[in-house]
């Protein structure tokens, strides 16, 4: 009898030893479940700034689709809570594609983070200009558009351009000071360098989006560059110029006036600009809402008002739909 209670009080006790194991390793394990779900957190964190980092990089490279892909990862799989962040991605995203109704039909739904009011320009019905910040930022997200923008396998309208400088110049003054307005990703710079080799000249370039300064810079062809918008670098500049070139930097704005006599009054007494518009039937703003484009005859006009004497001008055509009036001028 003695033997049965000895073994009925071991196994109690054995069940009590087991109950409180189990809840000493229960304690042991809740510090490792909340770190694994703090690990598990952290990586789906990482996940989700991966996948905006790697959109924007896709952008930056001109893989637009590539881009609205990784957008849409986030919002349907991987932060949700981060759907309106992605919305406004998305917006810009069409926008770049020149789809204006699904840029707009994304900034409906992401509103209270449209900091350039991208959704009132493109609803706006007859803008006289593009917003300087809106120019800005979709430069800034697409650097790889401007490598081939102004040039196609059989011709590049910065060499052109380039020439065309040189040609006006005739001969390049010692210590020149050239200047690229609206500089892109540094192509002109790159084309100087290629049809005035060994010159010694000064080569400023101007640009207001920081993915191209970025690029300017790494060409190694510009002596400066100065992170300003072209109003606000002619408001300020008091520099004058032997050359100056701008390649399409101009056409954010219908009424050219104020800024043509600015680039008049920039230039040096025997200086030549190079001015570079995409024409077209009339004068109004492109269907991508990113670019006017001019009546022919306007331009003249409104270099003759400017006070820039024309010397010489070319038509290019880069596509069948797409040509483009280059003026050389004097500031008479």
């Amino acid at each position: 009898m003695l033997d049965l209670l000895v073994n009925i009080k071991n196994f109690v006790l054995s069940i009590f030893q087991g109950i409180n194991k189990g809840l000493n390793r229960l304690v042991d394990l809740v510090p490792e479940t909340f770190t694994e779900f703090k690990n598990l957190k952290t990586r789906f964190l990482n996940l989700e700034s991966t996948n905006f980092e790697n959109a924007e990089e896709h952008l930056r490279k001109g893989n637009i689709n590539d881009a609205i892909l990784r957008l849409n990862i986030i919002k349907k799989l991987i932060a949700p809570q981060k759907s309106m962040q992605a919305n406004y991605y998305l917006a810009w995203c069409y926008f770049l594609k020149g789809n204006i109704e699904k840029s707009l039909s994304y900034l409906r739904i992401s509103s209270d983070l449209d900091e350039y009011d991208l959704a009132s320009y493109l609803l706006e019905p007859n803008p006289q200009s593009i917003p300087e910040d809106i120019i800005g930022h979709y430069k800034h997200l697409s650097p790889a558009i401007y490598q081939d923008k102004f040039e196609n396998s059989q011709t590049s309208l910065h060499i052109i351009a380039a020439e065309m400088l040189l040609s006006s110049l005739r001969e390049l003054p010692a210590n020149a000071e050239l200047l690229d307005l609206g500089a892109g990703v540094g192509m002109n710079g790159e084309a100087l360098r290629l049809v005035l080799p060994h010159k010694d000249y000064d080569l400023t370039a101007v640009e207001n989006a920081t993915n191209m300064c970025y690029a300017i810079n790494h060409t190694r062809c510009y002596n400066s560059i100065v992170h300003k918008s072209i109003e606000n670098f002619l408001c300020s500049n008091k520099s004058k110029y032997h050359g100056i070139i701008a390649l399409g930097s101009l056409s954010f704005t219908q009424d050219l006036y104020w800024y043509l006599k600015k680039i008049h009054n920039a230039l040096e007494n025997r200086g030549a600009c190079i001015l570079v518009f995409k024409i077209g039937d009339e004068t109004k703003l492109d269907v991508s809402r990113i670019n006017f484009v001019y009546l022919q005859k306007d331009l003249e006009e409104v270099m003759l008002k400017a006070k820039l004497k024309i010397k010489e001008t070319k038509l290019k055509s880069l596509k069948a739909d797409e040509t483009y009036f280059l003026i050389s001028c004097t500031a008479g």
